[in-house]
């Protein structure tokens, strides 16, 4: 989601990788339209508890691919792109979200800035990008699977009261890091994979099979959970991997290649929308929640549209020229242009 940048110029074979991305961010908002509106159809709640154990292990999966990519072309640019790409909307819109649920006063608190909000999954991708470097010492996989024994040690209710009401815990964040730095290891070895049919009809049942699974109810953070995000993860990798670059393709790889947009934008627009929807009585009717949904996802695109024009771009990526690490080397370049 947020490495856009690195994967935008990049050639044909990576665009299932941007869909795939687009799929899932796609997926959260979905989740979250019933924000406006609370869960009223049995047939809607059955397609989003379905789909819960592919939503974020596949988004944290797909940022983890591009992060060998990003180490290999110096240390110096790899953590010039995440504070610029990453850190950058994360305290800007979290900033916002204090405020729009708190006060002014609420910026002072050192707290507010942890995992308060629904920016948690920008917040525990700083701390894998941070610890990414260390691969050069441990390896992907170890790497992975050091996150899944802090996980299986950590008490799930660790510091809940100091993270908010959310509640998302070291446990949990030590929990996604296994679906991360597995993407960070297996890309390499997948991003040239084209499944043989047979493969793809297996991998379309394991799909079926966890969704139908996984509607019948399963709890965030548990082992069951685990299987179901780790096998349907590695079945969707396979569709998408043999799917053909058609119209529908380059849609949601141009969604995936935005998906910083969709995620910090849908929740203040769903959350404003519940306030007015109370505040003037208007009944909440399912025909409320399918245009409060179709309005946020157009919203949305349409401020994908100007992701990387300035001044807008400013709102989810930091000005390369504003980075005080980058001045010398702007400079320098000025200087010989002059020369």
């Amino acid at each position: 989601m947020t490495t856009a940048s690195v994967i935008s110029g990049t050639s044909k074979r990576l665009l299932w990788v941007d869909a795939l991305r687009g799929v899932a961010i796609c997926l959260v908002v979905f989740h979250h339209s019933f924000i406006v509106v609370p869960s009223f159809s049995t047939f809607l709640t059955s397609v989003d508890e379905a789909v819960i154990a592919l939503r974020m292990p596949l988004l944290f999966f797909v940022s983890g691919c591009m992060v060998p990519g990003a180490i290999r072309r110096g240390i110096k640019h790899y953590f010039d792109s995440r504070v610029r790409h990453v850190l950058w909307p994360y305290l800007g819109w979290q900033a916002q979200y204090i405020v729009m649920v708190g006060s002014l006063a609420g910026l002072a608190n050192i707290v507010y800035w942890g995992t308060l909000s629904t920016l948690w999954f920008l917040f525990f991708l700083l701390v894998y990008y941070a610890l990414a470097p260390l691969y050069k010492y441990f390896g992907w996989f170890v790497m992975a699977l050091i996150g899944l024994g802090l996980w299986a040690v950590i008490p799930a209710e660790a510091l809940p009261d100091l993270l908010g009401p959310y509640r998302f815990t070291p446990n949990q964040m030590a929990f996604y890091s296994f679906f991360f730095y597995l993407g960070a290891g297996t890309f390499k070895r997948i991003r040239d994979y084209r499944p043989s049919k047979s493969e793809i009809l297996f991998a379309g049942t394991v799909v079926l099979c966890c969704m139908v699974l996984a509607s019948r109810g399963v709890l965030k953070g548990t082992f069951e959970f685990l299987l179901l995000g780790f096998f349907g993860g590695v079945a969707m990798l396979i569709i998408f991997a043999s799917l053909p670059e058609n119209r529908t393709m380059k849609l949601f790889a141009w969604i995936g290649r935005r998906s910083v947009v969709l995620y910090v934008l849908h929740i203040p627009i769903f959350i404003y929308t519940k306030e007015f929807v109370i505040e003037a009585n208007i009944p909440q009717t399912p025909t409320l929640w399918f245009a409060s949904l179709l309005a946020t996802y157009l919203i949305c695109f349409a401020a994908g549209a100007l992701r990387y024009k300035m001044p807008f771009s400013i709102l989810f990526e930091m000005p390369r020229s504003w980075a005080p690490w980058n001045w010398k080397r702007d400079e320098a370049k000025r200087d010989l242009a002059a020369a």
